[in-house]
C-alpha cells in the first residue's frame, strides 16, 4: 500500500476542491492503513504551517451508520486554519473550497486537562467549556460513498468547525454535565424551515461518552498523540447531516442547556477588501474606534478594565501605523501597531464591524500589521486582549501568538490576556 501516494492524491483533491478515486480501490484499505494516510496528511499540513487545534470524532451517531456503511466512530485532527469562533453567534462561510459539503450540529468541548480515566464524571472534570457548533464535513469521493477507512484517510471528512458562544464551566457546572449533555435537544433550521431535530444522547449516549471513546481509541493506537489540555473536541452530529449550498442560512437552537443558538450563512466573502494606512484622526478611523470602545465597554464594564489609549504620534511614520480596512468605500475594520521598546511592537485597536465578521478581515489586518512591524525593525509583536473575547483569542493563537506575563500598563489588570509572537 503506497501510503504517501494516497496522501498526495487526497491533498491534491482538497487543494483543487475536486473528487478523487477511493483509496480502497487499491487492494482494499483497512482502518489501520486509513489512519496511516491520515498521519501522512497531518504531517504535510503541519509542514505547510498549519497548527493543530484538537480532534473531531466522526460517526458517533449510530443512526447515520447505515447511510455510510460504517459500524464504529473514528477520529481526525482539526486545525487552527479550520476551527473558527462565531461572532455574536453568527458566522459567514464560503463553500468555494469544498466539493459536497454537509452540516452537522455538534456539542464542542474544550479540555482543561487530559482525560485520565474513562468514566463520564472524570470526563466532565476535564472540560473547560462547552459550546454548540457546526461541523462542515466534505467528502472527496463521489456521492459520499466510501468505507470507514476511506473516510478516515480523507481528513476524517472534516472541512471546518464553527463554534458558538462557549459556556465557561465552574465546578458546579461540571457536576451537572453528566445529566445535562445527553438530555439537551437541538433543532436545525434552514431559513425558517425545521430540517432536523436531535439530542445529546445521539452522540454515543452522551458527548462525554464520545470523549471517553476517543480517549480509549487513542490508547490503542501507538502512533496517535494522546489528548492534551487546550484541545478542542467536537463530538459528532446530533442529527442527520443535510447538504448545504451557497446562499443558505442555517440555525441550530438548543434547549435544556445554556448554549444558546448559532447561525451560519453560506456565501462568498465580502467584496474586495483594501487595507491602507490612514490618519488616526480621520472620520473613518474615529468612527471605527468609537464603535470598538463601545463594544469593549459593554464587555468589560469594570473600572480600569479597558486600555483605550493610542496617540497620533505613536502611529506616525517610523514609529507605527494605523490601518483601515475597507470593503469598497465602506470602512469595515482597523488595527494599529506601535513600537514598544526592546525590539517589540504592540498591536492596538483591532476591530472589525459585526456585519463583516467571519470573512477573514481581522486575519488580513493582522497580516498587514505584522508587515508593518517588520518594516519598523521589530523582532517581536505583543498584544493585549481579554478573556471574554474567545474569537480574538482563537485568532491570535491560530496566527502563532502565545500567552505571556502582563507587562507595562497591563500589570495588575486581572481581565487582560497578553500574548506575543517572535517574527525575527
Amino acid at each position: 500500500m503506497n501510503i504517501d501516494g494516497l496522501a498526495d492524491e487526497l491533498l491534491a483533491a482538497r487543494d483543487a476542491a475536486r473528487l478523487t478515486p477511493l483509496p480502497s480501490r487499491l487492494d482494499g484499505l483497512n482502518l489501520e492503513q486509513g489512519y496511516a494516510v491520515g498521519r501522512a496528511l497531518h504531517e504535510r499540513l503541519l509542514a505547510r504551517g498549519w497548527r493543530g487545534a484538537g480532534r473531531k470524532i466522526g460517526f458517533t451517531n449510530p443512526a447515520t451508520w447505515r447511510e455510510f456503511g460504517v459500524d464504529a466512530p473514528m477520529w481526525a485532527h482539526m486545525y487552527a486554519q479550520t476551527v473558527r469562533f462565531a461572532s455574536r453567534s453568527e458566522y459567514a462561510l464560503s463553500l468555494r473550497a469544498m466539493v459536497a459539503p454537509r452540516i452537522e450540529p455538534e456539542v464542542v468541548l474544550k479540555l482543561r486537562a487530559a482525560p485520565s480515566t474513562a468514566g463520564v464524571e472524570a470526563m466532565a472534570d476535564c472540560i473547560d467549556w462547552v459550546a454548540i457548533g457546526f461541523e462542515i464535513v466534505d467528502s472527496h469521493f463521489a456521492d459520499w460513498r466510501f468505507s470507514g477507512a476511506d473516510a478516515v484517510a480523507d481528513f476524517g471528512v472534516h472541512a471546518a468547525l464553527i463554534i458558538g458562544t462557549p459556556w465557561q464551566l465552574d465546578a458546579a457546572d461540571r457536576a451537572r454535565l453528566v445529566a445535562t449533555l445527553p438530555a439537551l435537544k437541538v433543532m436545525l433550521r434552514r431559513g425558517s424551515e425545521v430540517v432536523a431535530e436531535g439530542e445529546g444522547r445521539n452522540a454515543l449516549g452522551s458527548p462525554l461518552l464520545a470523549l471517553a471513546h476517543l480517549a480509549n481509541l487513542l490508547a490503542t493506537q501507538p502512533s496517535a498523540p494522546s489528548l492534551t489540555a487546550g484541545e478542542i473536541i467536537t463530538t459528532g452530529t446530533l442529527t442527520p447531516l443535510p447538504y448545504v449550498r451557497d446562499g443558505e442560512r442555517w440555525t441550530v437552537e438548543v434547549e435544556h442547556a445554556p448554549l444558546g443558538a448559532l447561525s451560519i450563512e453560506f456565501r462568498e466573502k465580502s467584496a474586495h477588501v483594501s487595507i491602507r494606512r490612514e490618519d488616526l484622526g480621520s472620520p473613518a478611523a474615529q468612527s471605527l474606534i468609537l464603535a470598538l470602545n463601545a463594544e469593549l465597554s459593554q464587555l468589560y464594564p469594570e473600572p480600569g478594565a479597558n486600555h483605550f489609549r493610542l496617540n497620533a504620534d505613536e502611529v506616525a511614520h517610523g514609529r507605527g501605523a494605523f490601518l483601515v480596512a475597507r470593503a469598497g468605500a465602506e470602512p469595515v475594520g482597523c488595527g494599529a501597531i506601535r513600537l514598544d521598546g526592546g525590539g517589540a511592537a504592540e498591536i492596538k485597536r483591532m476591530y472589525v464591524v459585526p456585519a463583516a465578521r467571519g470573512c477573514g478581515i481581522a486575519r488580513a489586518i493582522l497580516a498587514e500589521l505584522e508587515i508593518e512591524a517588520r518594516r519598523l525593525g521589530a523582532i517581536r509583536i505583543v498584544l493585549e486582549t481579554g478573556g471574554r473575547q474567545p474569537e480574538a483569542l482563537a485568532l491570535y493563537a491560530s496566527e502563532g501568538f502565545s500567552p505571556v506575563p502582563a507587562c507595562g500598563e497591563y500589570v495588575g489588570s486581572p481581565l487582560s490576556v497578553c500574548m506575543a509572537k517572535h517574527i525575527a
